[in-house]
């Protein structure tokens, strides 16, 4: 699909190129309908709900769940009085109690809502805003729930990944938000494969038994994916132990070492990124470096 030159003022797909039906062992997802090309957009969303925060993912989970439960309920009920319909989109949401921290006394209501933002919440590391804000941060993470995009199941081999798009004009309901959420094929995905994304992009390159264990612990599902259950483990356990080294090594080339040659220095470092790249496309991790747009 050709989409305008500016990018500033470009559209949604009109057509949708997924659908979201039930899929074994997962509740809903996104299919492709039709085949989607490496690089290709397939969505343009802007958030149902949005809670900027200024840690990580892990330490917004961990330490800032009392403060949470209140921001999430706040904004739960603004958009019930602000908007119905998508305070009802919202309440349709799978919700998973499993993927909830343990909390204080709360009413059920208020429980149902902390486990659907838990179980639907995409974190982005940096959020912008259209109006500065005094005393705070012109961007900063944030976390979001959407329609659509909060559909997509995980995968430790994705190939799909989902940015933060500051150059879109959001036509949504954050009057301060700058950008809108995309989505991008990482490689072509065949009509009527799932699409699917990582939920735990920055543990890419840990083993198997660690990822899928901050899985059931974060998210209240055991991954079985082409990385952790079947004949390709073998050879994806010793693709990503080998990342981590390299990762390891090119942090030491990087620094000032009198023992190398700058042609040294320079070759070992090309070397570790391209070995590094062509792990990353064969695991299917390359989301980062393949799609910024």
């Amino acid at each position: 699909m050709a989409h305008p030159a500016t990018p500033q003022s470009a559209p949604p797909p009109v057509a949708k190129h997924f659908i979201v039906p039930s899929i074994a062992n997962k509740g809903q997802g996104m299919r492709a309908v039709r085949l989607l090309r490496a690089g290709e957009r397939i969505l343009v969303e802007d958030p149902i709900l949005l809670l900027r925060t200024s840690t990580s993912a892990d330490q917004f989970v961990r330490e800032e769940l009392t403060e949470t439960t209140t921001r999430v309920s706040d904004t739960v009920r603004s958009l019930y009085n602000r908007d119905n319909a998508r305070y009802q989109t919202f309440r349709k949401l799978h919700t998973n109690p499993r993927s909830t921290p343990s909390t204080p006394q709360l009413t059920d209501y208020a429980r149902e809502n902390l486990s659907r933002f838990f179980t639907n919440a995409i974190w982005f590391p940096s959020v912008a805003r259209i109006v500065a804000v005094p005393g705070a941060p012109d961007s900063q993470p944030a976390f979001a729930v959407m329609k659509d995009m909060s559909r997509t199941n995980h995968s430790c081999r994705p190939n799909a990944t989902i940015h933060w798009n500051a150059n879109l004009q959001s036509e949504g309901f954050f009057n301060n938000v700058k950008g809108r959420a995309t989505l991008h094929a990482m490689r072509d995905i065949p009509a009527g494969e799932e699409i699917t994304i990582s939920y735990n992009r920055p543990q890419a390159f840990d083993p198997g038994l660690k990822r899928r264990i901050t899985l059931q612990l974060r998210w209240g599902f055991l991954c079985t994916c082409p990385a952790c259950y079947g004949s390709d483990v073998p050879q994806s356990e010793l693709s990503r132990a080998e990342l981590t080294t390299l990762g390891r090594q090119l942090i030491e080339y990087t620094k000032a070492n009198p023992q190398y040659t700058a042609h040294d220095h320079s070759k070992k470092v090309i070397d570790a990124v391209h070995r590094m790249m062509q792990l990353m496309r064969e695991e299917g991790i390359m989301d980062d470096i393949l799609i910024s747009v």
